[in-house]
C-alpha cells in the first residue's frame, strides 16, 4: 500500500469511529437526551392573569403537588388522568370497574417545569343501545377504554392536552387544569 493511500484509509477509519452513535454504548451525547426538546415547550400556553381552571368533567381532582419533583409530578399527572378518564366514562353512562394499565413518563424536566405523558386504560360496563326483546331485557357491553394526555406542570399551574397519537405534545388544545392559589 502506498503511503498516501494508507493515510487516507487511516483518517477514514478514525472518522468512522468518532461518528459512532454514543447511545449504542449506553451514554448520551453531551447536551441531548431522549426527552423532548425545549422548543416543544414554546408551543404550550401558560395561564394568563388569575390562572383560572377550565371546564372539567365532574370529579375530585388532585391539587398541584407541594413540591415539583419528578415523582410528585408523575403522581399528580397519573391521578389527574385517572379522575378525568373515569369522569368522562361515567358521564357517558358507563360504570368503571377498574384500572387496567397505566404508563407515566416524564418527557422533560426543565428548571422545575415538567412535561409528562400519561396513558391509562379503564375497564367498564355499559348498557347497550341494542334492540331489546322480551327474551333479552338487558344487554351489557364490557370493555377497556384507553385514555392518554399530556401535562405541563410547574409550581404555579398545570395544563393538559389530549394525546393526538403523534408521540409528541400537541400544538393546540391545552387547557388549564390546576392553579396554585395565592
Amino acid at each position: 500500500m502506498r503511503r498516501r493511500d494508507f493515510v487516507i484509509v487511516s483518517v477514514a477509519a478514525i472518522a468512522g469511529c468518532s461518528t459512532q452513535d454514543s447511545r449504542a454504548s449506553g451514554s448520551t451525547p453531551t447536551g441531548t437526551d431522549d426527552r423532548t426538546t425545549n422548543s416543544t415547550l414554546s408551543s404550550i400556553p401558560t395561564p394568563a392573569g388569575d390562572c383560572s381552571v377550565g371546564s372539567l368533567p365532574d370529579g375530585t381532582y388532585p391539587s398541584l403537588p407541594e413540591e415539583t419533583s419528578d415523582s410528585a409530578v408523575r403522581n399528580f399527572a397519573k391521578s389527574f388522568e385517572r379522575v378525568y378518564a373515569r369522569s368522562k366514562l361515567e358521564n357517558s353512562g358507563a360504570t368503571v370497574d377498574g384500572l387496567d394499565s397505566r404508563d407515566v413518563e416524564v418527557k422533560q424536566d426543565n428548571n422545575q417545569q415538567f412535561l409528562v405523558h400519561v396513558k391509562i386504560a379503564l375497564n367498564f360496563t355499559k348498557e347497550s343501545d341494542a334492540q331489546l326483546t322480551p327474551e333479552r331485557t338487558e344487554f351489557i357491553v364490557a370493555g377497556t377504554r384507553p385514555f392518554s394526555g399530556w401535562y405541563f406542570v410547574t409550581n404555579e399551574f398545570a395544563v393538559r392536552a389530549a394525546d393526538d397519537g403523534t408521540a409528541e405534545p400537541p400544538k393546540s388544545g391545552w387547557e388549564t387544569v390546576a392553579c396554585r392559589k395565592s
